[in-house]
Protein backbone atom coordinates (compact mmCIF):
# COMPACT_ATOMS: atom_id res chain seq x y z
CA UNK A 1 0.00 0.00 0.00
CA UNK A 2 2.80 2.14 1.01
CA UNK A 3 4.42 1.71 -2.97
CA UNK A 4 1.10 2.57 -4.20
CA UNK A 5 0.90 5.94 -2.05
CA UNK A 6 4.04 7.36 -3.24
CA UNK A 7 2.98 6.35 -7.23
CA UNK A 8 0.05 8.35 -6.44
CA UNK A 9 1.25 11.40 -4.43
CA UNK A 10 3.35 11.98 -7.76
CA UNK A 11 0.17 11.82 -9.72
CA UNK A 12 -0.89 14.81 -6.89
CA UNK A 13 -3.56 11.96 -6.20
CA UNK A 14 -4.02 10.19 -2.84
CA UNK A 15 -5.11 7.04 -1.99
CA UNK A 16 -8.20 7.17 0.03
CA UNK A 17 -8.23 5.49 3.32
CA UNK A 18 -10.39 2.41 3.79
CA UNK A 19 -10.62 0.57 7.33
CA UNK A 20 -8.70 -2.46 7.10
CA UNK A 21 -8.73 -5.68 9.19
CA UNK A 22 -5.88 -7.91 9.77
CA UNK A 23 -6.67 -11.94 9.88
CA UNK A 24 -3.57 -12.62 12.34
CA UNK A 25 -3.64 -9.76 14.51
CA UNK A 26 -7.50 -10.31 14.97
CA UNK A 27 -7.08 -13.53 15.91
CA UNK A 28 -4.03 -13.89 17.86
CA UNK A 29 -4.28 -15.21 21.09
CA UNK A 30 -7.74 -16.27 20.80
CA UNK A 31 -7.37 -20.24 20.35
CA UNK A 32 -4.83 -21.94 22.25
CA UNK A 33 -1.18 -20.85 24.12
CA UNK A 34 1.31 -20.81 21.69
CA UNK A 35 3.57 -18.05 22.33
CA UNK A 36 6.53 -16.10 20.54
CA UNK A 37 9.71 -15.99 21.97
CA UNK A 38 9.22 -12.67 23.03
CA UNK A 39 6.19 -13.90 25.26
CA UNK A 40 3.90 -12.83 23.18
CA UNK A 41 0.76 -14.42 21.70
CA UNK A 42 1.76 -16.40 18.21
CA UNK A 43 -0.57 -15.00 15.70
CA UNK A 44 -2.18 -17.55 13.86
CA UNK A 45 -1.32 -19.09 10.40
CA UNK A 46 -4.51 -18.88 7.45
CA UNK A 47 -4.84 -22.32 7.57
CA UNK A 48 -4.66 -22.67 11.18
CA UNK A 49 -7.61 -20.26 11.19
CA UNK A 50 -9.97 -21.70 8.47
CA UNK A 51 -9.09 -25.39 10.32
CA UNK A 52 -10.44 -23.94 13.53
CA UNK A 53 -13.96 -22.62 11.72
CA UNK A 54 -14.24 -26.27 10.30
CA UNK A 55 -13.13 -25.39 6.65
CA UNK A 56 -11.39 -27.89 4.36
CA UNK A 57 -9.31 -26.62 0.82
CA UNK A 58 -11.63 -28.56 -0.83
CA UNK A 59 -14.87 -26.37 0.00
CA UNK A 60 -12.22 -23.25 -0.09
CA UNK A 61 -11.03 -24.21 -3.52
CA UNK A 62 -15.04 -25.02 -4.77
CA UNK A 63 -15.58 -20.89 -3.44
CA UNK A 64 -12.18 -19.75 -4.85
CA UNK A 65 -13.27 -21.21 -8.21
CA UNK A 66 -17.05 -20.18 -7.83
CA UNK A 67 -15.57 -16.57 -7.28
CA UNK A 68 -12.45 -16.06 -8.61
CA UNK A 69 -12.62 -18.70 -11.73
CA UNK A 70 -9.44 -20.62 -10.28
CA UNK A 71 -7.71 -20.41 -6.99
CA UNK A 72 -6.86 -24.31 -5.80
CA UNK A 73 -4.66 -23.76 -2.63
CA UNK A 74 -2.66 -22.16 -0.29
CA UNK A 75 -0.61 -19.25 -1.45
CA UNK A 76 -3.04 -19.04 -4.12
CA UNK A 77 -4.18 -14.78 -3.87
CA UNK A 78 -7.83 -16.54 -5.29
CA UNK A 79 -7.93 -19.35 -2.26
CA UNK A 80 -6.53 -17.62 0.28
CA UNK A 81 -8.91 -14.44 -0.74
CA UNK A 82 -11.73 -17.08 -0.09
CA UNK A 83 -10.27 -18.98 3.09
CA UNK A 84 -10.36 -15.55 4.74
CA UNK A 85 -14.21 -14.32 3.43
CA UNK A 86 -15.04 -18.18 4.45
CA UNK A 87 -13.84 -17.89 8.01
CA UNK A 88 -14.93 -14.68 8.97
CA UNK A 89 -18.36 -15.72 7.98
CA UNK A 90 -17.81 -18.42 10.17
CA UNK A 91 -16.72 -16.12 12.75
CA UNK A 92 -19.70 -14.11 12.78
CA UNK A 93 -22.28 -16.33 12.31
CA UNK A 94 -20.88 -18.21 15.71
CA UNK A 95 -20.35 -14.75 17.49
CA UNK A 96 -16.82 -15.42 17.49
CA UNK A 97 -15.84 -12.39 15.36
CA UNK A 98 -17.35 -9.90 17.72
CA UNK A 99 -15.28 -11.51 20.52
CA UNK A 100 -12.05 -11.11 18.75
CA UNK A 101 -12.94 -7.32 17.45
CA UNK A 102 -13.76 -6.79 21.22
CA UNK A 103 -10.53 -8.14 22.07
CA UNK A 104 -8.82 -6.40 19.45
CA UNK A 105 -9.52 -2.90 20.29
CA UNK A 106 -9.00 -4.04 24.01
CA UNK A 107 -5.18 -4.60 22.59
CA UNK A 108 -4.90 -1.74 20.21
CA UNK A 109 -6.23 0.67 23.23
CA UNK A 110 -3.96 -0.62 25.42
CA UNK A 111 -0.92 -0.37 23.21
CA UNK A 112 -1.79 3.17 22.50
CA UNK A 113 -1.78 4.16 26.25
CA UNK A 114 1.22 2.78 26.76
CA UNK A 115 2.88 4.70 23.57
CA UNK A 116 1.63 7.68 25.26
CA UNK A 117 3.44 6.95 28.31
CA UNK A 118 6.26 6.59 26.58
CA UNK A 119 6.09 9.75 24.64
CA UNK A 120 5.45 11.28 28.17
CA UNK A 121 8.49 10.12 30.12
CA UNK A 122 10.62 10.83 27.25
CA UNK A 123 14.06 12.53 28.57
CA UNK A 124 13.96 16.36 28.19
CA UNK A 125 15.55 17.48 25.08
CA UNK A 126 15.49 14.25 23.55
CA UNK A 127 12.58 13.18 21.08
CA UNK A 128 10.31 10.95 21.78
CA UNK A 129 10.45 7.16 20.79
CA UNK A 130 8.52 6.58 18.06
CA UNK A 131 5.78 3.97 17.58
CA UNK A 132 6.06 1.07 15.83
CA UNK A 133 3.95 -0.04 12.62
CA UNK A 134 0.78 -0.70 13.52
CA UNK A 135 0.65 -3.83 11.37
CA UNK A 136 1.84 -6.91 12.43
CA UNK A 137 3.92 -6.86 8.76
CA UNK A 138 5.25 -3.51 9.33
CA UNK A 139 8.10 -5.30 11.59
CA UNK A 140 8.20 -2.07 13.36
CA UNK A 141 10.23 -0.50 10.16
CA UNK A 142 9.49 2.49 7.65
CA UNK A 143 10.29 2.56 4.24
CA UNK A 144 11.98 6.42 3.45
CA UNK A 145 9.72 9.00 1.84
CA UNK A 146 10.00 9.90 -2.31
CA UNK A 147 10.72 13.38 -2.18
CA UNK A 148 10.15 13.68 -5.83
Amino acid sequence: IDYLKRELRRLNLALPERRRLCTMQLFTGCWGDAVLASGKPKPPRLSEVWEHFALGEEEISSYAAKIFGGGSGAHDARFDAAATYLSLERAASSGELDAALARLSRVQAEKAERDAKRCENAPPGKSAPRPRAAHAHGRGRRRPQDTN
